[in-house]
């Protein structure tokens, strides 16, 4: 099994911040979000700007993904502070 941790819209989509996907072996982590699109369509809109962290540290695309791993994949995120005087 491989943690999967959604953030913003991601986790809008999937209706939940954690899931669980049975791997049961080594894979890069664009198929794992392959598998997801499978059953999440929407997430499609996002494959070439997810960014993913595996067991908490940024990884590209081809990182390889095992059982027992934690991956987190975050949308692009936009804004900040804004002060005014």
């Amino acid at each position: 099994m491989v943690r999967i941790l959604l953030f913003a819209s991601l986790r809008d989509i999937v209706g939940a911040g954690q899931i669980e996907v049975a791997v049961r072996e080594d894979m890069p982590a664009s198929r794992l979000i392959e598998l997801l699109e499978e059953e999440h369509p929407a997430l499609k809109r996002y494959r070439s700007v997810i960014r993913i962290a595996v067991n908490q540290e940024y990884a590209s695309p081809d990182a390889v993904v095992r059982p027992g791993d934690e991956v987190a994949l975050f949308p692009p995120v936009s804004g900040g502070a804004r002060w005014s005087s």
